[in-house]
């Protein structure tokens, strides 16, 4: 199940660059063009995710943009009135401002950002990205193929994604194995279930995790988890 999970934000991730590609190599074919680039500036996503850090709802982005020549060079918009959309509501602009930093909207999964550069020689200048939005996520990784153990003792690890902010230490990782609440006191995000020896073959071990933003504890997930003891 956690595997299925992590390809799923990938994917999502694999979906925002190439609606963003996509746009962008049709003004390629156009002559001189807009590119726009944009981060998620305060989301979490753990040390070994190599997609797009994706916004959740609210969560500070900053976008700059870039005119491309025919030739392919970079052209100084810094002389230049620069204007910005958010979904054709209006952020903000003025000469020379190629960058802006806003808030992702809390009403969308895939937001619509565009520029202008109306006094651009010629007809002026448009471009348009679209960027996916993310529900904030955490996923319970159990090594265990099949779902089945036969340690004496269990280790599964939390880990978060597309949380508004970067820093872990502003996530709760609430943990509760077979409905009793649990306390991981030096990594909370990492859970350790010690069982007797005496565990029978076929006891199941029922792990619930719930993650929750501190300054927010509105944004949140929860993951469960069920293991089976074999011989």
């Amino acid at each position: 199940m956690e595997a299925m999970k992590v390809r799923l934000i990938f994917a999502a991730a694999v979906i925002t660059l190439a609606l963003t590609f996509g746009i962008h190599a049709g003004a390629l074919a156009a002559g001189p063009h807009l590119l726009i680039t944009w981060k998620a500036t305060d989301s979490v996503a753990p040390y070994a995710y190599r997609g797009k850090v994706l916004p959740s709802s609210n969560a500070p982005i900053t976008a700059s943009v870039e005119a491309i020549s025919a030739g392919g060079t970079v052209v100084s918009l810094k002389s230049y009135d620069v204007y910005w959309y958010l979904d054709d509501g209006f952020l903000g602009g003025g000469t020379g401002t190629q960058t802006i930093t806003l808030n992702a909207p809390g009403y969308s999964e895939i937001m619509a950002l565009r520029v202008t550069v109306p006094d651009y020689p010629g007809d002026g200048l448009v471009g348009a990205i679209q960027i996916q939005m993310a529900d904030p996520r955490v996923v319970i990784v159990a090594p265990y193929p099949g779902g089945t153990f036969s340690q004496s003792s269990v280790q599964v690890q939390a880990v978060p994604y597309f949380f508004t902010t970067s820093d872990f230490g502003k996530l709760s990782f609430q943990w509760t194995v077979n409905d009793q609440a649990v306390t991981t006191q030096e990594d909370p995000e990492s859970l350790t279930v010690n069982l007797g020896g005496g565990t029978p073959t076929g006891y199941l071990l029922s792990i619930n995790l719930l993650t929750q933003q501190s300054n927010n504890p509105l944004i949140s997930d929860s993951e469960s988890v069920v293991l089976t003891k074999t011989n």
